[in-house]
């Protein structure tokens, strides 16, 4: 009985955004209520001591694992002329 009344709720619901037009024939009418603009909170920056310690795990994950040396560079070749 509980899905019975779920499913029809939500059809009459669908049913209310439907407009009909004679030249246009049927068409959805979505009007979403706009919800009030929250005011964005501005994060405060971080402290002398927060970016201490990620400048130092940074260095420590650099000394752990550092990076792969980049392959050499082939000469270029020269056009040879004939």
């Amino acid at each position: 009985m509980s899905t019975i009344h779920h499913l029809q709720s939500a059809f009459e619901e669908s049913m209310s955004y439907s407009k009909y037009h004679p030249s246009k024939g049927y068409s959805w009418d979505l009007k979403v209520p706009e919800k009030p603009k929250k005011e964005t909170q501005r994060e405060e920056p971080s402290s002398l001591f927060q970016r201490q310690r990620v400048d130092m795990l940074l260095a420590e994950l650099t000394r752990k694992f550092p990076l792969p040396p980049p392959p050499p560079i082939p000469p270029a070749k020269q056009p040879t002329q004939d």
